[in-house]
């Protein structure tokens, strides 16, 4: 497995649209976003997009392949975003998630992650409407985690 950066415009679209499934909402984050790629035996596996404002990196987008989940790939991408933050010099790490999302919920906590704040109504737009779990997702849960240099 290989985690590396790579130009924006190469990010694998068919994996963004995982995580996010508005094609508005991936471009309007992606050309400003520092991309990391996953590959496993040069297949790419696992994408995220992380913008950087200020000493905040905020992910805005990460996925791993359906066929690859449950397999810690995720949690080395996490690990890897927080490594670029330290070493970046940034202070917080921010993401936001479906409020029908529970499994991503469960996972940035199990990473570090603390519930911060919620934007009711960011999915009401969304057509068609988003449901996981049988729960409709209408509301962005908001989480941070803050890097700790020593971590």
């Amino acid at each position: 497995m290989e985690i590396k950066c790579i130009d924006s415009d190469q990010a694998p679209l068919d994996l963004l649209l995982l995580a996010d499934p508005s094609r508005e909402s991936i471009a309007s984050y992606l050309h400003n976003s520092v991309v990391f790629l996953v590959t496993i035996e040069s297949k790419p596996v696992a994408v995220s997009a992380v913008v950087i404002e200020g000493k905040v990196a905020e992910i805005k987008n990460i996925a791993v392949a359906t066929e690859h989940q449950h397999r810690g790939i995720g949690k080395k991408l996490i690990e890897h975003i927080k490594s670029f933050a330290r070493k970046s010099q940034l202070d917080i790490i921010k993401v936001g998630t479906g409020n029908s999302s529970l499994q991503q919920l469960s996972f940035y906590q199990k990473s570090g992650f603390r519930i911060k704040g919620v934007i009711t109504d960011y999915f009401e737009h969304y057509r068609p409407e988003i449901y996981e779990n049988g729960i409709r997702c209408i509301d962005m849960i908001l989480l941070e985690h803050k890097i700790i240099s020593n971590e």
